[in-house]
């Protein structure tokens, strides 16, 4: 019996194996698992990286395996960086700041029943997708004082995407006078910050990640509103007409204004427009005497007043009367500057000249009076008395003598002054020197020591055929340079020859307009000043006499970035020099002086 029931089993057995082996489309009823579908996933950086439940037919229960995890970069390497729960098949990221998240990842998931093994590709895909969103900003009133502190900037709302909070709020690259609440994102200013526009980065952290967004927001600094008048103050008869237009106007943009008369007194017909400019007409019938006009600006619901802005002085009869704030004014060669009258007060019909002779470059308009002198002309040194004379109907010719006084002045700066008799040379001075073909005997850079007053390389002469340059340099930055000069006495041992076919100039002084101020200056280009007197007679190179090189005026080319680069060079290329040539030298120089001239702002007495 017990047989029976074996080859029975048996017998079943292998007609179920037969019945696969004919059957490969499975389209008899198994325990094989066809098909495993997961909903496709984004996430955010930080979020917790689960996979949906993955959709399936289960009949007779089944377990889950990750068989591969890749993304479409052909990386497979995070392999070891996911899980799946065998039971529900739910897959979860480990890390997930080890994805790369400009990439898609998918995951093929092994099935197992009872019938065994299936293999689903790309089951499951999932990315990362980068946290964008909004922050939205309202301003508050302005405030029109630098020193002001208080909030500049309220966050109305942010959004970054459904269920994806903000922790927290970080300005990127503010300036120092910036701060934002980590936990609101309101923006307020805590310091002093000059006037001006200036954009606001912020960095937000929310739970998805971080982000950082630009130019969210600008913020507006002002300074203290400026209205001024040049002149601000007229002499006028009472049917004369006057026009004050503001030479400065600052922070006032969008103002409307209003004027009002000191003491209750009343201007008939004067006004003001929105551009700040005060009008009185002809005939306008006020009484003699005198009026201080203040002016009150409204912007941005702030009220500002300016006390005498202008003054006025209506008289019986006028004579002419110019006059100027400054008493003297002295200025750079370069320098730019405007004289506009305090007082320019003229009868009709008056005829108003310059009798000073201006250079050109400086220039007078009779009309207003004013004297503009261009920026960047190199003037002469020089000064100028300004003299007007005005002449009308009822005055004749009326001088008006010595009304300012303006100078023209050059300022020296010495930048080096050196006559060699320090022990060792200053630290101003950068030595280099190369040699090619001779590394065992490369002979002596500038140097000077205690037991000479002068600075001295030797140009000596061995056997083979090199090339040597011997270099010492200085370099100086110099804000606002426009001009610079160099002077040095120098001198050789033995005379320096020349013949049709060779010349021998072996010392030079250069300039460049790129050298860093390293020691490498071998490794610019530099030209030599053409100009130089270079001694070329043999003396006693210790005692002289030495030669003046004249005073050298170095190219505006060359002062470029604000920088003075003066280099002195004892080169030799032995492969050059004629063999009736070849012979030692020793150069020296001193008693050297390096001047520079700026461009200074208007000193005002």
């Amino acid at each position: 019996m017990k047989q029976l029931i074996y080859f029975a089993f048996i017998s079943l057995f292998f007609m179920i194996i037969g019945c696969e082996k004919q059957d490969p489309l499975r389209t008899i009823e198994t325990e094989y698992l066809d098909s495993v579908h997961y909903d496709a996933s984004v996430f955010y950086p930080l979020e917790d990286m689960i996979s949906p439940e993955p959709v399936f037919e289960n009949k007779y229960g089944v377990s889950f395996a990750i068989e591969e995890f890749y993304n479409d970069k052909g990386d497979s390497s995070q392999i070891n960086n996911v899980a799946i729960d065998k039971k529900t098949g739910i897959i979860s990221v480990r890390d997930a700041s080890l994805l790369d998240q400009e990439a898609t990842y998918h995951a093929n998931i092994a099935t197992f029943t009872v019938s065994g093994k299936t293999v689903h590709e790309k089951a499951w895909s999932m990315g990362i997708t980068q946290v964008t969103g909004e922050l939205f900003y309202s301003t508050p009133q302005p405030s029109y004082e630098r020193n002001f502190e208080g909030e500049v900037l309220h966050l109305d709302s942010a959004f970054f995407g459904e269920a994806n909070a903000v922790v927290s709020y970080e300005l990127v690259n503010s300036d120092k006078g910036l701060s934002i609440d980590a936990s609101n994102g309101h923006i307020s200013k805590v310091s002093f910050m000059e006037a001006g526009e200036y954009d606001v980065a912020v960095k937000v952290l929310t739970e998805g990640g971080e982000t950082t967004l630009t130019e969210v927001a600008k913020v507006k600094i002002y300074g203290a509103p400026e209205l001024v008048y040049q002149p601000n103050f007229f002499k006028i008869q009472g049917d004369y007409s006057i026009q004050a237009t503001p030479t400065v106007k600052e922070f006032l943009d969008g103002a409307t204004y209003e004027l009002k008369v000191q003491g209750d007194l009343t201007l008939n017909s004067l006004a003001i427009d929105e551009n700040a400019v005060i009008t009185l007409p002809e005939n306008h019938n006020n009484a003699v005497g005198e009026y201080k006009v203040d002016i009150i600006a409204t912007v941005d619901g702030q009220a500002f007043t300016f006390e005498e802005a202008i003054t006025i002085e209506i008289v019986a009869q006028i004579n002419p009367e110019i006059s100027y704030a400054e008493n003297k004014v002295t200025l750079s060669p370069w320098t730019g500057y405007t004289f506009t009258p305090e007082l320019y007060s003229l009868p009709r019909n008056a005829v108003v000249t310059l009798t000073t002779v201006l250079p050109e470059g400086m220039t007078f308009d009779p009309e207003t009076g004013s004297i503009t002198i261009a920026e960047e002309q190199n003037f002469a040194d020089a000064t100028y008395t300004i003299d007007i004379n005005v002449n009308t109907p009822s005055h004749g010719d009326t001088p008006l003598t010595a009304l300012t006084q303006i100078v023209i002045e050059t300022k020296a700066q010495i930048l080096l002054e050196d006559d060699m008799t320090s022990d060792v040379l200053k630290t101003d001075y950068i030595r280099q020197q190369v040699v090619i073909n001779d590394d065992e005997r490369s002979g002596a850079s500038w140097n000077t020591t205690a037991s000479r007053e002068y600075c001295r390389a030797q140009a000596n002469i061995w056997s083979g055929d090199y090339t040597r340059w011997s270099y010492i340099a200085v370099s100086y930055t110099v804000d606002n340079i426009r001009r610079a000069t160099v002077s040095f006495d120098n001198g050789v041992n033995k005379d320096l020859r020349d013949t049709d076919e060779y010349t021998e100039n072996y010392f030079s002084v250069n300039y460049n307009a790129d050298y860093n101020g390293s020691e490498a200056i071998h490794d610019f280009a530099w030209e030599k000043d053409s100009n130089a007197n270079i001694s070329r007679v043999g003396t006693d190179i210790d005692n002289g006499p030495y030669e003046a090189s004249g005073l050298l005026e170095i190219d505006a080319k060359y002062l470029v970035n604000n920088k003075v680069n003066i280099a002195w060079l004892a080169h030799k290329d032995m492969t050059e020099i004629p063999e009736s040539f070849k012979t030692g030298h020793t150069f020296g120089f001193n008693n050297i002086v390096v001047t520079a001239y700026t461009k200074y702002d208007a000193v005002v007495e």
